[in-house]
């Protein structure tokens, strides 16, 4: 532990952000000798704050909505444009906002799933109720995963010798939260779908093993889906220049 720490490169270090070799003292019009991508695509002027950060106003919703979409469908872009080593408030908002929405979805199709399996079984339990504390619990968990995640993330990168502090990981889990709003929404849907369809008479009561299959599935998917946008956010922050 202590030699792969040691060879953590610098702050200060140049490094080539598409493989990680240092480059400090190359001439900024040569080439990466390990990979051979410019030097210039590596300087830290390609880095800065997201639309998001640089909102005037709390209230600049159109700033938010683009950092938002980019995020969703454009992460490499966005993370390999993001500034690392910024202490930004608006930053962990953005990542606040979407742990508290995909709580609230996530507690949603929880709480009527729960109801759904009490109706089975002839127990009955405020809804109201199971979905507040549903939305607590949630809420916790989400915050809990990301800060194990992270910290989890800066030991395994610290033992390979890799320039990912805590609160460059961190800085990319506030982004990264966005992505719980995916399978968040798909859940809530497939829930309350399943029991709209149910309760109009569209589907059996036979068709509870299926509804319990797809959301297994589901549960399978979305955790590749999210370790890969993850992984899409470290990789583009690990050799970060600034």
């Amino acid at each position: 532990m202590t030699r792969a720490a040691a060879n953590i490169p610098d702050n200060t270090a140049l490094l080539c952000e598409f493989c990680g070799y240092n480059l400090t003292g190359l001439p900024q019009e040569g080439r990466c000798p390990e990979c051979g991508r410019p030097v210039a695509d590596s300087l830290p002027h390609w880095r800065g704050p997201c639309a998001w950060e640089q909102a005037r106003s709390p209230a600049d919703l159109g700033r938010f909505i683009r950092t938002s979409a980019a995020v969703l469908f454009r992460p490499s872009r966005f993370y390999r444009t993001l500034a690392t080593r910024l202490d930004s408030p608006r930053g962990r908002l953005f990542g606040r906002i979407y742990l508290l929405v995909a709580s609230i979805l996530f507690a949603t199709a929880a709480a009527f799933h729960l109801d759904w399996f009490l109706k089975l079984t002839g127990t009955r339990f405020p809804l109201a109720i199971s979905w507040v504390l549903l939305v607590v619990l949630c809420d916790g968990f989400l915050i809990g995963v990301t800060s194990l995640a992270s910290r989890l993330t800066t030991w395994e990168a610290t033992y390979r010798g890799l320039r990912l502090p805590l609160g460059v990981v961190q800085r990319g889990m506030d982004f990264h939260a966005i992505h719980y709003l995916v399978p968040g929404l798909v859940a809530a849907t497939t829930v309350l779908g399943y029991q709209w369809l149910l309760y109009h008479g569209h589907l059996g009561a036979d068709s509870g093993s299926v509804y319990l299959y797809v959301l297994c599935g589901q549960i399978i998917l979305f955790a590749g889906y999210l370790f890969q946008t993850y992984w899409i956010a470290m990789r583009n922050m690990m050799y970060a220049n600034a």
